[in-house]
């Protein structure tokens, strides 16, 4: 009698014991996770998944966005295999795209699949375009001639605006500064001034980011702005021409921008409309070299840059429709 109830009694505390990791182990068994592939509409003009597009393209996310902590659509870009960015100046300057050599006449940037080119110029100002309302970035390298037109002959960047809502609202501020040290001023005219340090160098750059969206049934709404405000006064060593640290002045940049999106199910498909508005006043100071006599003090101009955009996603093909 002792011994049965001994045996009994190992068996329950073992039973005891082991159940919680055969529960556990059959619970993972069980659970089933499914990592579904991406899908992106830029390399065909239609959802394909990206194992099957024809041609090398890659995607950027805005949680890589966030990530990077990159402040402009250039400073994104610039990260990306074969594109190089051409700086025209410091935060708020032109900016335009090179894909694998081409100009930027050759590299074709939409938003929502529409065509931001200019019909003068043929690139387009990446600065004009802020990178809160983006929610993904893709990035078609090699030429799409044949079904976007002469301008895709280096590649496509299609830049996905956001369209649902978490029902947050986000305000982040940033401060740019430099080091303050005594320089000479390179103004118009081949005078070159004397500039002693000046202290407010260390709050030159302002940044402010506001967003915030909502979810109204199955309404989202998503509304982002933001506002640039930045004096560009930085001060380098010129090993070229004086040796000596030097001033750019007249680069200073003012920039806002609002992006407002409403997207709505509509039979199978979705229902988006979109708006953004973008201002910028910038100074154009010239080139730094002080032998060209076409440095300026006061020359200046304004972007004035308005899209609105109506756009209707189907299951199995998007169309986009602007104007």
């Amino acid at each position: 009698m002792f011994k049965h109830m001994l045996k009994l009694t190992i068996i329950v505390v073992l039973s005891i014991f082991f159940t919680p990791f055969i529960l556990a182990e059959g619970s993972e068994t069980s659970e089933q996770v499914f990592s579904l592939e991406k899908i992106v509409v830029t390399a065909t003009r239609s959802e394909t998944k990206i194992l099957d597009a024809p041609v090398y393209i890659s995607i950027v996310t805005s949680e890589e966005i966030e990530k990077t902590g990159a402040k402009t659509l250039a400073d994104i870009l610039s990260n990306q295999t074969s594109l190089i960015i051409r700086d025209y100046g410091a935060i708020g300057a032109l900016k335009n795209l090179s894909i694998r050599g081409a100009s930027s006449g050759g590299v074709l940037v939409l938003i929502d699949g529409v065509r931001l080119n200019s019909s003068r110029q043929g690139g387009f100002d990446l600065s004009l375009i802020p990178i809160e309302n983006i929610e993904r970035i893709e990035i078609v390298r090699g030429g799409t001639s044949a079904l976007y037109g002469a301008d895709a002959v280096g590649g496509v960047v299609n830049i996905i605006t956001k369209k649902s809502a978490d029902g947050k609202l986000k305000i982040k501020f940033e401060n740019g500064s430099y080091i303050p040290r005594d320089s000479i001023e390179v103004s118009e005219g081949g005078s070159i001034a004397q500039s002693p340090k000046d202290y407010s160098a260390l709050i030159d750059t302002q940044i402010v980011n506001i967003e915030y969206s909502n979810k109204i049934n199955d309404t989202s709404f998503v509304t982002t702005g933001s506002f640039i405000k930045a004096n560009n006064n930085f001060i380098w060593k010129d090993s070229q021409y004086t040796g000596e640290y030097r001033k750019r002045i007249n680069a200073y940049s003012k920039l806002g921008n609002i992006y407002t999106g409403v997207s709505s199910p509509l039979y199978e498909g979705i229902f988006n409309v979109s708006g953004i508005l973008s201002y910028g006043k910038k100074g154009v100071p010239g080139k730094i070299d002080p032998s060209d006599f076409s440095l300026s003090t006061d020359a200046s101009q304004t972007d004035i840059f308005i899209l609105s955009l109506i756009h209707i996603s189907e299951p199995t093909r998007p169309l986009y429709i602007s104007y």
